[in-house]
């Protein structure tokens, strides 16, 4: 109602104002409501200033997140892909993605910005996102840029059975690494 003090604009006047969110109750929160039923609706409080409220929608907007994270042959890849499979998640293997992008010597900071930047244009509702973070600076600066990962998987495999895991992909497959790097 402070607009309508100082602004000339003729849809700026107080019972217009009035007429205009009294409509809003009436025509448009019927809507709202008729989304809700189906979980589309995320509420943002917007009386913070329009920064704050610009950042809350952006994170609105990101897809879910979740972490995989263990040693070697501990089963990431196989349950990642297995759970992307199952609920319509997409699976990214960062240090895949970061070569796949150009990002391979790129420094964090710069790495975890291009990393938002695809999160914010993936259509998928659900990424879980494999080997990341690598440190505790990407784990940092992602949680200040972006969001809270919904869930971190941190997967616990000793070097006996990851060395089983290995002798049994064999020396010429995928990903195969010797028992001595294991020891």
């Amino acid at each position: 109602m402070k607009r309508s003090e100082t602004s000339t604009r003729p849809d700026d006047q107080p019972e217009i104002i009035k007429k205009r969110v009294q409509n809003y109750f009436d025509q448009s929160y019927p809507v709202v409501e008729y989304y809700q039923k189906f979980g589309k609706v995320r509420s943002i409080d917007a009386q913070g200033d329009v920064i704050d409220v610009y950042n809350e929608i952006r994170k609105a907007v990101l897809p879910q997140t979740m972490f995989i994270m263990g040693p070697k042959a501990s089963g990431k890849t196989a349950i990642a892909t297995d759970m992307a499979h199952r609920s319509n998640m997409k699976h990214i293997i960062f240090p895949e993605w970061k070569k796949s992008q150009g990002m391979k010597d790129a420094d964090d900071e710069e790495c975890i910005l291009k990393m938002i930047d695809c999160l914010s244009k993936e259509i998928m509702p659900r990424v879980i996102i494999e080997d990341f973070p690598e440190n505790i600076f990407q784990a940092k600066f992602f949680l200040r840029n972006c969001t809270s990962p919904s869930n971190i998987f941190a997967l616990s495999c000793g070097i006996d059975v990851s060395q089983e895991r290995m002798d049994a992909l064999g020396e010429d497959g995928k990903g195969y690494v010797s028992s001595t790097i294991l020891s």
